[in-house]
């Protein structure tokens, strides 16, 4: 019986990662959009509650790589609300300002997992970075919640320091 119980969980867990990993760019998207880049995506555990999220805007390129709370399944049910609130607020509603676009989040996130009462607290959500890079001229804004930035030019590592609030 427990065999039985854990392969349907295990059947379960490994089909919720098919759909996961279904709703994150594609290699050959990323480097569609950035050349020489890769992503090291090495799940703990069958689900993940990492994730990173792309958008080709006719004017920006947007990239954000998130940390949510959790392991296994409860981060990846954190993942999906974060692919999916980046989507309407940079594809739907096109804000492209990282700030801008992750106090949307920080919104979208709390209204969603809130709503028992005024004053419930839930410690749930997620570390993240967001670069847009503007295609015009390749300058790119970054702003992370409790995420910092590493950036080597030339040979030399610079650091950028995030916001200490997460989302």
């Amino acid at each position: 019986l427990i065999e039985e119980k854990n392969k349907s969980i295990t059947d379960s867990i490994n089909y919720a990662n098919r759909i996961q990993t279904a709703l994150l760019p594609s290699d050959e998207e990323l480097e569609s959009l950035f050349e020489e880049s890769f992503i090291m995506y090495n799940p703990r555990d069958i689900v993940s509650g990492d994730f990173y999220w792309t958008s080709n805007l006719s004017s920006y390129m947007i990239i954000a790589v998130a940390d949510c709370t959790g392991h296994g399944v409860p981060g990846a049910l954190m993942s999906m609300i974060g692919i999916n609130s980046l989507n309407q607020i940079i594809i739907d509603q096109n804000i492209t300002k990282p700030s801008q676009a992750l106090n949307q989040l920080d919104n979208k996130i709390y209204s969603s997992l809130n709503k028992q009462s005024a004053d419930y607290y839930s410690s749930d959500g997620m570390d993240i970075a967001m670069c847009a890079i503007r295609k015009e001229d390749l300058s790119m804004v970054y702003y992370g919640a409790n995420r910092t930035i590493l950036i080597v030019r030339d040979g030399k590592v610079m650091e950028y320091k995030q916001t200490k609030i997460a989302i």
